[in-house]
């Protein structure tokens, strides 16, 4: 049975003590390093974006995070393509992303679904950042892209909206030129 896009999708932003974001590289479509996410209602129909969240949290990471603990930092509609078949209508997703206030467990990947899992401070989230912009542009072959992805475009596009858990001020990236989010834009919302 092909796998159809529910045109849901949740994200789950998970820092340490020492303020870095714990991230994972896909072994699946799409392409890129990105926090904890997924569909909502792909296996359970009835499950809203939250008790999503805390599945996707168990499933990928092997952590627990507390659905009293969980602050949506982030709520649209993206029009981001996704490794499904057969896509949702819509061609996007409703993205509901949180923050996790409390979780606990050790991190432990969940082999089919992620090559690796690691902590990123926020020098080395912009420079992932850094690197899906210079892919946008044509800088990076694919080849290169492919073995030693950046961010997972539309990850780019959520973080620079999100702000800062030790600095509310600034947003977890930053990119100022509205031409570099529109390149990246292209990335996620082409059929690829």
């Amino acid at each position: 049975m092909p796998y159809i896009c529910d045109g849901l999708s949740v994200g789950v932003l998970i820092f340490d003590d020492a303020d870095r974001l714990l991230m994972i590289t896909r072994a699946k479509a799409p392409v890129g390093i990105a926090p904890v996410a997924g569909h909502v209602k792909d296996e359970h129909p009835d499950w809203t974006h939250q008790d999503a969240a805390v599945a996707e949290a168990d499933e990928e990471v092997g952590l627990k995070v507390s659905p009293a603990g969980l602050v949506e930092v982030y709520a649209r509609w993206r029009p981001n393509r996704c490794g499904a078949e057969i896509p949702d209508p819509s061609l996007g997703h409703d993205w509901r992303v949180y923050r996790a206030e409390e979780w606990s467990g050790s991190v432990t990947r969940a082999e089919a679904e992620v090559k690796d899992v690691d902590w990123y401070s926020a020098e080395r989230v912009q420079e992932l950042a850094d690197r899906t912009i210079a892919y946008a542009h044509g800088q990076i072959e694919e080849a290169d892209w492919q073995k030693s992805p950046g961010l997972e475009p539309v990850w780019l596009d959520i973080l620079t909206k999100v702000r800062r858990r030790s600095d509310p001020r600034q947003t977890i990236i930053r990119v100022p030129d509205q031409r570099d989010l529109d390149a990246v834009a292209d990335l996620y919302t082409a059929a690829r």
